[in-house]
């Protein structure tokens, strides 16, 4: 396999860019890959791009705050590069139906090899449901035979592809480096010294980017709740977007902000998760949430939202809640319930459910190797 150009949006430091960059370091060292972006946001991963000799080719030139205009501009850039480049296999990642387009146009330019990836259950910022009639017109007009289709869960499927008209998908489970996340103390213990932390501070923690449906107006309230009743209470929010001013103020207005901690993007998740009690993740909705997987490796049990995939309990570790305003105290009172417990090396049970990353790689692999 030769000349396999991967497609996402944008490259900063999401969900997407995580499980494309760890399939990119474990992947056969005979397949040639290159990354084409929209809008390359972020360095993310930059160190290990260059060291797998990854070359990253970017669309955009400058950021088109417009999102019809990026789309328009975004589509025929893709065309001239799609010529440029002249892949033999195309893997075009996608959080909505819109990206099916880019197959459409991929298809047209002459390569034959393509397969479409959803990531993504939902839209944000749809007051007047524009987005939601988008999304249903692309997904019945865009979805063709001729490609392969994946996803990361049985949601994303269903909000990206018109699932009756392609009656088969592959679930691509999004594996992640087990052995990175598994519980230490030493490390735990280190970042607590850090932060200046008590043997008893229950320390609560959230990764993910200042975004709509990350829910994390949800998370100031639960976190009030909870310490009213645990004053001895932390709360790390890791990830940047651009509700993190909106959230920073929130918290100030709702006096908890002396007790918030924000960590910004970082490449050490996995240590940050050795320091955390227990992990929320109330979003509105998730393609399948890697993070709450990344949680699970860790040992840490996780209080997630109803919308947010039942496939992404692979421990038992999880709890799941409705987001309701009623439903605040609950949340708060799960938390506290959950906060004793020992943490487990669950590394056999990530294995076993398949989302390690070297399962995750054969099964791609095999998905590239049988394209005709």
């Amino acid at each position: 396999m030769n000349n396999i150009l991967i497609y996402t949006d944008v490259w900063n430091t999401g969900g997407i860019e995580k499980i494309l960059l760890e399939l990119i370091k474990n992947f056969n060292k005979n397949i040639k890959i290159s990354l084409l972006v929209a809008n390359k946001e972020s360095d993310f991963g930059s160190s290990e791009l260059k060291k797998h000799d990854i070359k990253i080719f970017e669309v955009l030139a400058e950021k088109e705050s417009n999102p019809i205009f990026r789309t328009f501009k975004t589509i025929i850039k893709f065309r001239e590069n799609i010529k440029k480049i002249n892949p033999e296999i195309i893997h075009i990642n996608i959080y909505n139906s819109v990206g099916l387009i880019y197959g459409w146009i991929a298809y047209l330019t002459g390569t034959k090899k393509i397969i479409i990836h959803s990531h993504c259950s939902g839209v944000d910022n749809d007051k007047y449901h524009l987005k939601r009639l988008v999304n249903y017109f692309c997904k019945f007009v865009f979805t063709k035979k001729t490609y392969c289709y994946i996803s990361c869960s049985k949601e994303a499927a269903d909000f990206c592809f018109n699932t009756g008209k392609i009656k088969e998908y592959q679930i691509l489970k999004n594996g992640i480096q087990t052995s990175s996340f598994v519980f230490n103390n030493k490390v735990r213990e280190k970042y607590r010294k850090k932060y200046f932390l008590k043997e008893d501070c229950l320390v609560v923690g959230h990764v993910g980017r200042f975004a709509e449906n990350k829910n994390h107006e949800y998370i100031l309230k639960v976190f009030k709740k909870l310490n009213e009743k645990v004053p001895n209470s932390k709360l790390f929010l890791i990830g940047d977007g651009k509700l993190l001013e909106k959230v920073k103020i929130e918290s100030v207005n709702m006096h908890i902000y002396e007790n918030l901690v924000f960590i910004g993007n970082t490449e050490k998740v996995n240590e940050y998760m050795q320091m955390f009690d227990i992990f929320v993740f109330p979003s509105i909705y998730e393609g399948l949430g890697i993070v709450a997987i990344e949680a699970q490796a860790s040992g840490l049990k996780c209080v997630v939202s109803s919308g947010v995939p039942s496939a992404v309990d692979i421990s038992g570790n999880v709890k799941f809640l409705k987001i309701d305003e009623e439903n605040i105290s609950e949340w708060a009172n799960e938390i506290i319930k959950s906060r004793t417990y020992e943490r487990q090396n669950l590394s056999d049970c990530i294995i076993k459910s398949g989302y390690d990353i070297k399962k995750s790689v054969i099964s791609l692999e095999s998905t590239y190797a049988s394209l005709k």
